[in-house]
């Protein structure tokens, strides 16, 4: 990696930390097995953990102020707490990473498969793969020319998914409107289904701790990773919560 030390902002920490989070993901992938248990109470779900969530970056931002590393959650709670911890947590997050790291070229290949299937005759599993690899490609020389790039770049991507989502979802309210009576009688709330749904809808809300990876690469480590941790879950938890009452 190629970048000068010290010299992410904390406008790249926050991009960062949202690219990661994906929440251009949600209504696409994710939303839909948290409809399946919650129904029309989706919206309650992502609120109700997105407060929770709230908390936990509230919490992780505290001791991201007090042991500033890159190590993240696994120096944080290797400090804090004993060095077991810090090695589980450590394990549990390189397996997250890693599955991230598969799935998100494979949905990315997928999902512009299944567009260029409208105008020429592709399909089928040897397209998805290959694109995956050029996503990856590209992801890879993005880091390789500096942490500062591939953020701002990660940023960017995201503003866009968003916005057409945004543009997607105005188009909706302005067919349907806002009204929806269904989606506010709590007397139907099944708590069993609910219950599954808040686990399926924690998944979404994932990637904010990344924000930690980069103390090493900025000035403002103690006060700019723990504002951009609790910011960022919180504006990507109001996406959520708007974006599962309308679909």
């Amino acid at each position: 990696m190629h970048s000068s030390s010290k010299s992410v902002s904390p406008s790249e920490i926050w991009g960062h930390a949202v690219a990661n989070i994906t929440p251009s993901a949600m209504p696409a992938v994710t939303i839909s097995l948290v409809a399946v248990h919650s129904g029309n109470f989706t919206w309650l779900a992502y609120s109700v953990i997105g407060i929770l969530m709230m908390l936990v970056a509230l919490q992780i931002g505290i001791l991201a102020r007090h042991f500033p590393s890159p190590g993240s959650l696994f120096f944080y709670l290797s400090k804090a707490l004993h060095p077991i911890a810090g090695m589980l947590a450590g394990f549990v997050m390189i397996a997250g990473y890693f599955g991230a790291l598969a799935a998100a070229p494979l949905l990315g290949g997928l999902f512009l498969e299944q567009a260029l299937a409208f105008f020429w005759p592709i399909h089928g599993i040897g397209w998805i793969a290959l694109i995956a690899c050029v996503y990856l490609l590209i992801a890879w020389r993005l880091a390789r020319r500096g942490i500062e790039i591939s953020a701002r770049w990660g940023l960017w991507v995201e503003i866009f998914s968003i916005a057409c989502i945004v543009l997607i979802a105005a188009f909706t309210l302005g067919h349907f409107g806002w009204q929806d009576p269904a989606q506010w009688h709590f007397t139907q709330l099944q708590q069993s289904p609910f219950t599954q749904a808040l686990i399926l809808s924690l998944l979404a809300y994932g990637g904010f701790e990344t924000a930690g990876n980069l103390a090493g690469e900025t000035q403002a480590a103690r006060t700019a990773i723990p504002k951009v941790m609790l910011f960022s879950v919180g504006m990507v938890g109001l996406f959520f919560v708007a974006m599962a009452y309308i679909e």
